[in-house]
């Protein structure tokens, strides 16, 4: 097991897999340990007194060990011993390596840590225009194709309609974002391919930029403006009512949107699309553990991302702050991806930016030129990033009708993957 330090309290997250510490602790679940449980809480707090199901979702640490939240006497409270930290080398028999806890899987979920690579060493990607599905093998750089179909009827299952985000879940399933209209859904496929299933339909899923997961049983959904975090079973259909705005406040319907000097922001796109202040087409970065906020990139002009705050710890984010893409002149950015340390990287233009965490506020160009029809490094309308593990992002180069392997520490970008289409327009991606 690779040992990563430098994250919340020196514990490193490896994603769908476990915690070490600096001193090659491990944190395992005993026998004892409920098949649902999803991360630390207070078993007597007021927030999962309302029901056994919010209750036994979680369990409490206390002195180096931690017990499951049982549902006893109409109310939550402690109980068997649950989880333990033990050497690598000392895990008892019966016992197994426990699951990133949610209170720090946001960040695990998404791909974003640098340093930790897919666990089945495999990436999904869109191809938007042809209306495919590509995994590849991260070590092998091969691809193949999963998934081909075009369909305008929301109730065929073997086919999409311009699908743009992907992700994959605990289970391996392929969620893919098919939103245009009519289709305006979820999509939940295998990963060996047609037949999918729609596990969401209608005006909440139209036109949705990204999917990423939260945790094991949420997903983040990006709309237009917005963000949804939403509760999620594999196989079973997400309503609206499953879901709660991810920006703004219980009291307000909108977060306050500043510029850096504290100061508000002005609208956002040149063309006034959003009078309302609110992000515009965001796409998902990550949420970061030392510092507790939100990223989110944006199709905007003016705008590099936007780092999201949660000021009372509601799980709503109530104060955004937009970075300008100072060094980006007009070009848009797109997606993007966050070490450990908190860095931000940022596809801007045709190149990758990266904003340190001590100073948000000023970027520096690591890969690429700034302005589109400038191909250095042959980026040509980058969509989407994800680190391979190996001091490589790959990039979905959408214009280019390929996907490109960049080093992070900057440098020269190369043609990567095998398989894949040169009629290919790729564009969203995930690790899986």
């Amino acid at each position: 097991m690779k040992l990563c330090v430098g994250v919340e309290n020196s514990v490193a997250i490896r994603r769908h897999g476990a915690e070490v510490d600096s001193s090659a602790n491990i944190l395992v679940d005993l026998p004892t340990c409920p098949a649902n449980y999803i991360g630390t809480h207070d078993c007597q707090d007021a927030s999962i007194q309302s029901s056994p199901a919010d209750c036994e979702r979680f369990y409490e640490e206390y002195n180096q060990k931690s017990f499951s939240c049982k549902w006893e006497n109409e109310q939550c409270v402690k109980g068997e011993e649950c989880k333990v930290v033990l050497p690598v080398n000392n895990i008892p028999a019966g016992a197994t390596v426990a699951a990133a806890p949610a209170t720090n899987a946001v960040a695990a979920d998404t791909g974003g840590y640098i340093p930790n690579p897919s666990p089945k060493g495999i990436i999904a990607m869109t191809d938007w225009t042809n209306h495919r599905i590509y995994k590849c093998t991260i070590s092998s750089g091969a691809c193949e194709q999963v998934m081909k179909g075009w369909t305008d009827d929301p109730n065929n299952m073997n086919g999409f309609n311009y699908p743009i985000g992907v992700t994959v879940d605990f289970e391996g399933n392929y969620l893919v974002n098919d939103g245009r209209a009519p289709n305006k859904r979820l999509m939940q496929c295998p990963p060996t391919g047609f037949p999918c299933k729609r596990i969401g339909h209608g005006a909440m899923f139209e036109n949705c930029q990204a999917v990423q997961m939260w945790s094991k049983t949420k997903i983040v959904l990006q709309q237009s403006t917005n963000q949804k975090l939403c509760n999620y079973v594999p196989g079973e259909e997400i309503q609206e009512s499953d879901c709660q705005d991810l920006l703004g406040s219980k009291t307000s319907e909108e977060p306050k949107y500043l510029n850096p000097d504290g100061t508000a922001s002005l609208n956002i796109g040149d063309s006034g699309w959003t009078s309302n202040k609110k992000p515009f087409n965001t796409v998902w970065m990550g949420y970061r553990p030392i510092q507790k906020d939100l990223i989110l990139s944006t199709h905007d002009s003016s705008t590099a991302f936007w780092q999201c705050v949660d000021e009372d710890g509601d799980q709503m984010f109530e104060k955004c702050t937009r970075y300008k893409a100072s060094i980006v002149g007009g070009s848009w950015s797109t997606g993007g991806a966050i070490d450990d340390q908190g860095n931000v990287y940022v596809l801007v233009g045709n190149c990758i930016a990266k904003f340190e965490a001590a100073n948000l506020a000023s970027g520096s160009k690591l890969v690429g030129s700034t302005d589109y029809g400038q191909e250095e490094n042959t980026l040509n309308r980058p969509q989407n990033l994800v680190p391979d593990g190996q001091g490589n992002f790959l990039v979905t180069n959408r214009d280019g009708k390929n996907m490109k392997k960049c080093p992070i520490a900057g440098g020269s970008c190369s043609v990567w993957g095998s398989g894949i289409s040169s009629s290919a327009n790729p564009y969203g991606l995930s690790l899986g």
